[in-house]
């Protein structure tokens, strides 16, 4: 298939509508978030965008949100990454907001002439195809059939059924965005054309001197009441063997492999010389699911664990430099974690499960990749500073997707529609 040009819109010609189904708290600093907002930003000086997503998250400049309504009970504490009860109520109430959109733009000259469904999203767009004939993207940062599966094992005997549906949506669907090779692969063996592979890119990161931010995450560890002493004020050079920071970023749902994590966290102290100099830095969560982990493994969560709780975008550039080692748990799912591209343009070694969230980027000869069941022996393994060096010189080899390629691919999309 030859690819559609890439094309701008005639300065004189108005601008065709988009209506982006987000069901999620937007913007919030999370992954299918920051994508959402990046390719806002690509698309809006040839596109009229509308964002309907969740009542819940700042205000964006030059994106108009539609926030949909829900009762307070529904939004209160907030509303977590992936499956769950309070997002399938949201979603009603989601729904009810994009239908009157559309409802509401086909009785005037502005009507909407794509709708760009986001993971559920999709379905939504499917849905309101049927009614309204507006043509969909189908934005796929998962497979939702096996994610809500893995979720909640007692709907595994209806997989099939949720199956067919999100494969109905995938194939009536003007175009496929899919963000890693494994969904890609996934997609073509429903359809062959119009399928777009648009990898995540790493945040940009301001350039940090690595003695400042050791110092802040230190400090930062320190004011969280969390250090014990041997992770105090020490600048790590003037110690004979200073402390080590294995660092995670990201949200602590039960994909995400917290539970992996902190297990073998725990198992790997058992060898005396990483407990002496090993420091575990878990960055993201709230506050809920901070004390769930730490009341569900006091051990671990008592050696030298620190949980940092959410932090925003910008400081990702100094608590990256800070740290010894970069890692990343995830127990399911094929897609690629956005984490991933930041970690490997951090230029620091990563210890990861062996498994193909991972795999799609990063190899045995980059990174430390370990069996699930395996796990604590990463830990253990990149302690010796050689081996932790070689890992960094190699992963700073890995090529990562750039913002112009982003770019690129996401207006060849909307230009094929």
């Amino acid at each position: 298939m030859i690819p559609a040009p890439i094309t701008h819109r005639d300065k004189n010609s108005p601008k065709k509508r988009v209506l982006f189904l987000a069901p999620q708290p937007f913007f919030v600093t999370r992954g299918t978030p920051i994508a959402v907002k990046m390719l806002c930003e690509v698309l809006r000086d040839d596109y009229d965008i509308d964002v309907i997503c969740y009542p819940l998250g700042e205000e964006v400049q030059g994106v108009r949100i539609l926030r949909c309504y829900a009762p307070g009970w529904l939004t209160r504490g907030g509303v977590k990454a992936g499956a769950s009860i309070k997002k399938l109520f949201l979603d009603i109430f989601f729904f009810i907001t994009a239908f009157r959109a559309l409802r509401r733009a086909r009785t005037t000259v502005k009507r909407y002439d794509i709708i760009h469904g986001i993971e559920e999203g999709a379905i939504i767009a499917y849905l309101l195809k049927l009614i309204f004939k507006v043509p969909y993207i189908y934005d796929m940062d998962s497979n939702l059939a096996d994610s809500l599966v893995a979720k909640w094992k007692f709907l595994k005997p209806i997989h099939r059924l949720l199956a067919f549906f999100e494969n109905r949506a995938i194939i009536n669907s003007s175009a496929v965005v899919v963000m890693c090779e494994a969904l890609e692969d996934d997609v073509r063996k429903l359809r062959r054309d119009n399928i777009y592979l648009l990898k995540d890119v790493p945040q940009q990161l301001a350039t940090v001197e690595p003695d400042v931010a050791r110092g802040r995450l230190v400090s930062e560890i320190a004011l969280a009441s969390l250090a014990p002493a041997d992770a105090g004020a020490d600048e790590p050079g003037e110690r004979e063997e200073a402390p080590l920071l294995y660092t995670y970023v990201g949200n602590l749902e039960h994909y995400q492999g917290i539970d992996l994590l902190l297990e073998h966290f725990d198992k790997a102290c058992a060898d005396p010389d990483f407990a002496e100099r090993a420091h575990l830095v878990i960055v993201g969560g709230d506050a809920s699911s901070i004390n769930s982990y730490q009341a569900k493994y006091p051990a671990a969560t008592s050696r030298n664990c620190h949980f940092l709780g959410p932090r925003p975008l910008d400081d990702l550039s100094w608590i990256l430099a800070g740290s010894d080692i970069l890692v990343s748990p995830r127990i399911s799912g094929t897609n690629t974690p956005m984490k991933l591209y930041s970690y490997v343009s951090a230029h620091k070694p990563i210890l990861a499960t062996d498994l193909p969230t991972h795999t799609q980027l990063l190899s045995s000869e980059n990174a430390c990749l370990k069996r699930p069941d395996e796990f604590y022996k990463g830990f253990l393994e990149v302690m010796e500073g050689g081996s932790r060096e070689e890992l960094a010189a190699r992963v700073a080899l890995v090529s990562l997707p750039s913002f112009d390629e982003f770019r690129a691919v996401a207006l060849r999309v909307y230009a094929g529609v």
